[in-house]
């Protein structure tokens, strides 16, 4: 699930690496005796939609690093990329496939993988590239 524009729940971990907007997330954390939630803050959310036709109406756009504790996909997947066509997108998938096969369609190809993020490239700026 990813949020809409508005207002949203960020819910504090008592351990700052388990910090999310997801409950399931924060409950994950409390079993895994990480702690529990310490604090509920409402905070301003918007899209990456809306982030990216205020920032980069013109298209030009180099560089996306999404590392969004669980939602990271579905953050991903919302990028018109008719209008938005990152260079290089770098994702959190902790050594999954992650959005392989869906960027694939978009135009991209895997480059590299960290195991914690993997880095994906558009085609037509790797095939130009020099190394």
């Amino acid at each position: 699930m990813m949020p809409a524009s508005g207002t949203i729940q960020l819910l504090l971990g008592e351990n700052p690496g388990w910090t999310t907007i997801m409950p399931e997330q924060a409950a994950e954390a409390a079993r895994r005796g990480k702690g529990g939630v310490r604090q509920r803050l409402p905070v301003p959310a918007t899209t990456i939609g809306a982030v990216l036709d205020r920032h980069f109406a013109d298209g030009v756009l180099h560089l996306i690093s999404i590392d969004a504790e669980g939602i990271d996909d579905a953050i991903m997947r919302d990028i018109d990329f008719t209008r938005h066509r990152p260079w290089v997108l770098v994702i959190e998938t902790m050594g999954a496939d992650g959005p392989a096969d869906f960027l694939a369609g978009q135009g991209y190809t895997a480059y590299a993988d960290t195991h914690v993020n993997r880095i994906f490239v558009r085609q037509e700026v790797l095939a130009r590239a020099t190394f």
